[in-house]
């Protein structure tokens, strides 16, 4: 009897000592984790500044080191991705430059050639968005993702065009696109955060 009630005596003890180190971890756990979101926070605010942001994705990899899009970020960590509001200022003008390079590119003969450059100076573009392959539906379709701050619509209906138009928005969607990926890889880095604390 003595002897069963040593050994009952070691097995709290042995309870209570294994309940104290999960405690302690789980502490630990909630902790880091608290960190983690404190630093996305940070992360989030920099990125929607358009500034870079190399200092703040090390302090969240530090807490939670091997999640999904950290790795994208890291490219763009010391430039910072164009903000929506910038890309949107610079859309009008891309797309002006790319209606008239397109419009260049089909014209034909002497006055075919004086009518692309007057549709250059005019710039009419369609006011809604347009169904079609030609360059100016697509644009105008672009235009209204761009509206709705959906850069990574646009970047996707973007790659329709091609030669002449293509050329001449390449720049904007090459700005676009770091806007994109950035965005994705965020949503991506916050669904693992949010998963990694359920679990």
């Amino acid at each position: 009897e003595a002897r069963a009630s040593a050994t009952n005596a070691d097995m709290a003890d042995l309870k209570a000592q294994f309940d104290k180190i999960r405690s302690e971890r789980d502490e630990v756990a909630i902790g880091r984790s608290n960190a983690a979101s404190f630093a996305l926070v940070a992360l989030q605010q920099k990125i929607q500044r358009g500034a870079p942001f190399l200092d703040e994705l090390n302090v969240l990899a530090g807490f939670a080191p091997g999640l999904n899009g950290i790795e994208v970020l890291k490219r763009h960590a010391e430039t910072g991705a164009p903000t929506v509001g910038a890309l949107k200022s610079e859309f009008a003008p891309a797309l002006r430059r790319t209606i008239a390079a397109a419009n260049r590119e089909r014209a034909t003969g002497p006055l075919g050639v004086f009518w692309a450059r007057l549709k250059g100076i005019v710039s009419v573009r369609p006011a809604t968005p347009k169904t079609g392959a030609s360059p100016e539906a697509i644009l105008s379709r672009a235009e209204a993702l761009m509206a709705r701050d959906d850069v990574a619509g646009a970047v996707a209906e973007l790659a329709a065009l091609d030669g002449a138009a293509a050329a001449a928005m390449a720049p904007w969607v090459a700005e676009a696109r770091i806007r994109a990926d950035v965005e994705q890889a965020l949503s991506e880095l916050s669904a693992a955060l949010a998963n990694r604390a359920q679990n």
